[in-house]
Parts: C-alpha cells; sequence; structure tokens
C-alpha cells in the first residue's frame, strides 16, 4: 500500500486508459481498465507517445484550475469547528 506522500498528484480517464502523475508529469502510472481492471500493470513505459499526449491535456487542465490549497484550507477548516 502507499502512503500519501507516493500517492499520484493528478488523474485522466480517456476510454479504456488511465493515467496517473505528480504535478509536474513525473512519475507516470498507466493502465488499461479494459484489460486490467484492478490497475496491476502499469504500461506507461510502453506507451509514451500516450502518455505525453495525456500528461500534457492533465497538465493543461491542472494549470487552469485554482491554486491547490489543500492543508491551507484544512487548517482553517479546523479553526472554524472550534469556534
Amino acid at each position: 500500500m502507499q502512503t500519501k506522500e507516493q500517492l499520484p498528484d493528478l488523474a485522466i480517464r480517456e476510454g479504456d486508459w488511465k493515467l496517473l502523475c505528480d504535478y509536474d508529469g513525473g512519475r507516470p502510472q498507466l493502465y488499461n481498465l479494459a484489460s486490467d481492471k484492478s490497475e496491476t500493470t502499469n504500461v506507461a513505459a510502453s506507451n509514451l507517445e500516450l502518455v505525453s499526449r495525456l500528461s500534457k491535456m492533465l497538465r493543461l487542465w491542472n494549470d487552469s484550475m485554482p491554486a491547490d490549497k489543500g492543508l491551507e484550507l484544512s487548517d482553517e477548516s479546523k479553526q472554524t469547528d472550534t469556534k
């Protein structure tokens, strides 16, 4: 089991394909969900063009979103809950 720090930051689905990667596109994990529903075989190394295209799409989408303030927002909600 992966720890929270080891988990990828982003994910995208296209048809049978699911790509997970870090914010910078690093550590890509690509799965063909039609043949690997449990996501046990990372096929990123044998599908470099697909990984490149999907990670580019994913990073462009992520860049268009507001900045991630997850920890900051979590701390704020904890302070609000105690008032």
